[in-house]
């Protein structure tokens, strides 16, 4: 199991796709899991990590710097919290494309509401 993943019974879990590298710099599925902690709803507290991963990589830049591993990056992390509501953010969007996407899309399926559904996040995050 890699990085990606960060899970405590007491408070949620969060998983993280995307540019390792980058993932790892700023524990980002741990950085969610310790927002929801804090009493951000999941979908808030992703746009929280989404945020910090990008200001950790623009603060490499700096001075001329590479940020990242990557030109643009490509993360997405989904987060849910122990009431078992959902959230989900990525760093794409209009001006950040990925295999012709402008947002991560995952599936969702609650028990007793019958058929999955696909949503899909970007750099707004989810509701």
């Amino acid at each position: 199991m890699g990085s990606g993943l960060y899970a405590d019974s007491a408070v949620g879990a969060a998983v993280a796709t995307g540019d390792g590298e980058e993932i790892m710099r700023v524990c980002l599925s741990f950085l969610v899991v310790e927002k929801i902690r804090e009493g951000l709803p999941p979908a808030l507290a992703c746009q929280a990590g989404i945020k910090r991963l990008k200001e950790v990589v623009e603060e490499g830049r700096k001075g001329g710097r590479k940020g990242g591993m990557h030109e643009a990056l490509t993360v997405a992390v989904l987060a849910m919290d122990k009431e078992g509501r959902v959230g989900a953010a990525s760093t794409l969007g209009e001006m950040n494309v990925h295999r012709g996407r402008p947002a991560f899309p995952y599936v969702v399926w609650r028990e007793g509401e019958g058929e999955a559904w696909v949503e899909e996040a970007d750099d707004k995050g989810t509701d």
